[in-house]
């Protein structure tokens, strides 16, 4: 967006300061010779991602604008992987099923497997091959909170940190267990949500 805008030094920002109240998330870019006007910007509460000199030239310009977009396109991975509500997983070789998160207790290895994990939920009881350092890495919600265990930090309700036992009903039916390293994690997440 530029500044300068019909002989109004002002009405860029105006238009930008429009953009933040009606999409608070957007993403602005100023594209201006004018650089006495960024502190107005930061007065207005316009939080401009970038700021980008007509001066610099095309080349420098269309680089900035490129490395803006590259930018905005990690955040909106970043976040997207974090907002995932379904996981996916392969039943039988060929045979894909989804599971929304909010029915997902924990993951856990099978003692003596390979490779093997159980999937806990509500009504659900799923094996399926898979590794939790993979879907630690492709689900960051989920929280580790020992070495055989990947929880949902949404579904627990109570957390006993004597017996080191997080539990995913009232009736607690349904837990899994802490290891000594990671109780100031649960306790913290307890803490805080």
């Amino acid at each position: 967006m530029d500044i300068h805008i019909q002989n109004d030094a002002l009405s860029g920002i105006d238009i930008a300061e429009t953009l933040r109240h009606a999409y608070p998330l957007a993403n602005i870019v100023f594209i201006t010779t004018h650089d006495d006007l960024l502190p107005l910007t930061l007065k207005r509460k316009v939080a401009p991602l970038d700021f980008i000199y007509k001066e610099s030239g095309a080349g420098e310009i269309k680089t900035s604008l490129r490395q803006d977009v590259d930018v905005v396109h990690h955040w909106y991975q970043q976040v997207s992987n974090t907002l995932k509500t379904h996981f996916t997983y392969e039943a039988l070789p060929g045979v894909y099923r989804k599971i929304d998160f909010a029915d997902i207790d924990y993951f856990q290895t099978q003692p003596g497997y390979d490779h093997q994990l159980l999937l806990v939920g509500k009504g659900l009881h799923v094996e399926f091959r898979g590794e939790l350092a993979q879907l630690a890495a492709k689900y960051p919600k989920l929280m580790r909170c020992d070495r055989g265990y990947l929880l949902n930090p949404d579904n627990m309700t109570t957390f006993d940190a004597k017996k080191r036992l997080v539990y995913f009903d009232q009736a607690k039916t349904v837990s899994c267990k802490v290891s000594t390293r990671k109780i100031n994690d649960v306790l913290d997440f307890f803490k805080s949500h």
